[in-house]
């Protein structure tokens, strides 16, 4: 992968402009950049906001004899310090002299498979050695920026592994749920036309395969809701998030008509912009999470609450059930990842890993917390966005 074909994420181009906006105050210099080779030229990134910059971002040299200092850096892949350009004859030919930029310090960028992003450098219109301080200063800027393209890079890579991932569920469970059809169909007519034919034990082995089958059936059924989640684009809107909990609320008590599972909600809960379809499969798979873990509790109580921050709506589900061991609160919303056995409680460990498959689509987190026999608390944050 070369320069050109990154992206660099509009928080990571904020950091950088504040690197280099620092560093031209402390070293008193004219000029600060970020440099990005494009195919054939190079051009400016960054540009520190200083009085007298003549560059701005977007400007582009091209490469290939340009006397350019920072073609020096690219093609030595080394730091370049120059005192006085005006001292020598190699320089002769800089476009950067038109603006009597005659100083430079500069050291290469690199991608993390080796090849050159660009360079990050100084340049003032007076003599200037720059200070091992400066010098030393600098290379910590340019390790600052290869760790950020690093991140970017792996980030990408797990992207780009997690689409595979769910291109392959997505494949596979539609491949798999006719087979299974199948086999429950012919359990079915097994009962229903050999049944005389057929002794207790018999009987008993064809509603075990119909129940296995049903079982997979749920669980492809899972995966799928998991990879059209992921899949989905947002449609964004005005979502009523205490409406949506008390929805999904009504039709899990109507589902679990004989027990008695209290609910309650903090007052005005928030507007948020988001998918209201997606949102609301959120609110479902949490609270039948709760319905699910306080089963063996006589008075099950869940409590939904909100809190607002700077950037986003914090909201918290708390249920009064069987909890969880805290050292393994970050594996819970792992596809497959379960604590309890079948036996205790059904499910497959897809609910919240499509959670937060969704919350991360809305550009928020997710986490919980929890003690064994003292029940969880799932939290989950939306970002604030304005109209």
């Amino acid at each position: 992968m070369n320069a050109w074909e990154y992206t660099i994420s509009d928080s990571a181009l904020e950091e950088w402009q504040r690197v280099v906006d620092l560093v031209v105050r402390i070293a008193g210099v004219r000029v600060g950049l970020i440099m990005r080779i494009n195919e054939d030229s190079i051009e400016v990134f960054v540009a520190s906001k200083t009085n007298g910059n003549p560059y701005h971002v977007g400007e582009k040299e091209h490469l290939g004899c340009s006397g350019l200092y920072c073609e020096a850096v690219i093609n030595n892949q080394d730091m370049l310090l120059v005192s006085n350009a005006l001292q020598s004859t190699v320089w002769n030919n800089n476009p950067d002299l038109k603006y009597n930029l005659v100083s430079y310090l500069g050291f290469p960028i690199r991608l993390p498979n080796g090849r050159p992003f660009g360079t990050i450098c100084l340049l003032d219109d007076k003599e200037n050695d720059y200070s091992p301080e400066l010098i030393e200063l600098m290379e910590k800027m340019r390790e600052l920026i290869e760790s950020q393209l690093d991140l970017a890079e792996k980030t990408r890579e797990l992207s780009r592994t997690k689409a595979e991932l769910e291109a392959f569920t997505f494949t596979v469970a539609h491949d798999i749920k006719p087979p299974l059809r199948a086999i429950a169909g012919y359990a079915e007519f097994l009962k229903e036309n050999k049944n005389k034919c057929l002794n207790d034990e018999d009987l008993g082995m064809v509603t075990n395969i119909q129940r296995i089958a049903a079982d997979r059936i749920d669980l492809v059924n899972k995966l799928l809701e998991y990879a059209r989640t992921a899949k989905m684009q947002l449609k964004v809107e005005s979502v009523d998030m205490g409406s949506l909990f008390i929805a999904v609320y009504t039709e899990l008590a109507a589902q679990y008509a004989g027990r008695h599972v209290a609910i309650k909600l903090d007052k005005d809960m928030p507007l948020v912009k988001g998918d209201r379809v997606l949102l609301r499969e959120v609110c479902a798979n949490i609270l039948a999470n709760a319905f699910k873990f306080t089963y063996f509790r006589q008075e099950a109580q869940i409590t939904v609450r909100f809190r607002r921050t700077a950037k986003a709506y914090v909201f918290s589900v708390q249920d009064n059930g069987a909890g969880f061991d805290p050292q393994y609160a970050d594996k819970l919303f792992g596809i497959f990842e379960r604590l309890h056995t079948a036996d205790e409680f059904p499910g497959h460990g897809i609910g919240l890993a499509t959670v937060q498959n969704i919350i991360q689509k809305h550009g928020g987190q997710t986490w919980m917390e929890g003690a064994l026999d003292q029940g969880v608390t799932i939290y989950f944050t939306l970002p604030i966005k304005q109209d």
